[in-house]
């Protein structure tokens, strides 16, 4: 779970194609955090509304 986010779903109905991660390392004394996050991949296709169907009443991230 990254961001304190749940996943949208346990089984993606897609397979990557040449994603790119963006990965941030932070440490604060004895504690590393490692977040990383896709900002792009050949795989996405615009889906409008559709992080709102999966998550019907919550409000969008943004």
């Amino acid at each position: 779970m990254q961001h304190q986010q749940p996943h949208i779903t346990n089984n993606p109905d897609f397979k990557p194609n040449e994603p790119s991660i963006n990965v941030n390392i932070s440490s604060t004394g004895n504690f590393v955090e490692v977040e990383w996050d896709v900002f792009d991949c050949l795989s996405f296709k615009e889906e409008k509304g559709r992080w709102s169907t999966l998550h019907p009443g919550k409000l969008v991230p943004t």
